[in-house]
């Protein structure tokens, strides 16, 4: 029980499941969840602790399998200062509490792809801040939103990028999604903004927030905005 540092090396849940009590802190060496399962119940900082604050660590997530799963009661801070290409490709991040992204000097630590889900799944507001996102730097490959609270979900620093598909339960989301070309919506209703990229949109389409158009879109249905509609 406790808190759990992980400095050097590497650690291979290899199909098995770690529980951790308190709060994870790795500042460097490797997570490697390689089928198994990490429940942390407290925050996990890929993060270097410095008495009462963080900094860049050094260490890597690896997510590459369908069976990954860890699920953080707190908050989750991405703060590793290499690239995360090729290392979240699979698997389910579920975090309950806010999500952080600090570039440091790697803008891409974030970079998931393919079947790569990040879960909002919290009970209370939810925030999501990303310090540099966007199509060559961090993105969420999908993302599911399935907190129930009334706050719902705000998204700090304007958007987050999204590259493949967004599922939403409809609540409240603040802040704006930045789609991609292959993005997919699982619902035609969404609460917050929308960034859209050059597609058609072939399905009534409602926003409650911002739509912002970025390139060519070929509208074949009714689009209903709640807030402003521009162009760039």
């Amino acid at each position: 029980e406790g808190d759990l540092y992980l400095s050097f090396g590497e650690m291979d849940l290899n199909g098995h499941k770690l529980t951790v009590k308190g709060k994870l802190v790795q500042s460097g060496g490797v997570m490697k969840i390689n089928g198994g399962c990490l429940n942390v119940e407290g925050n996990y900082y890929i993060q270097t602790e410095n008495g009462y604050s963080y900094t860049a660590s050094t260490g890597s997530l690896l997510m590459n399998n369908e069976e990954d799963r860890i699920v953080v009661n707190g908050s989750f801070t991405m703060g590793s200062n290499t690239s995360s290409a090729g290392k979240l490709t699979a698997g389910v991040l579920e975090v309950k509490g806010d999500v952080y992204q600090n570039s440091y000097s790697a803008t891409d630590n974030f970079l998931s792809t393919d079947d790569f889900k990040l879960l909002l799944s919290g009970k209370d507001l939810q925030k999501i801040k990303f310090s540099s996102s966007g199509s060559t730097q961090s993105v969420i490959a999908n993302l599911e939103i399935t907190n129930e609270s009334e706050e719902g979900i705000e998204i700090d620093y304007t958007e987050i990028s999204v590259s493949g598909y967004l599922k939403h339960n409809e609540k409240k989301v603040k802040g704006n999604v930045r789609l991609s070309g292959s993005s997919t919506l699982d619902s035609y209703t969404f609460s917050g903004g929308l960034i859209l990229p050059s597609m058609t949109i072939s399905e009534p389409l409602k926003i409650g927030g911002d739509l912002k158009q970025n390139g060519t879109v070929y509208y074949k249905a009714d689009v209903v905005v709640g807030g402003n509609y521009s162009m760039s």
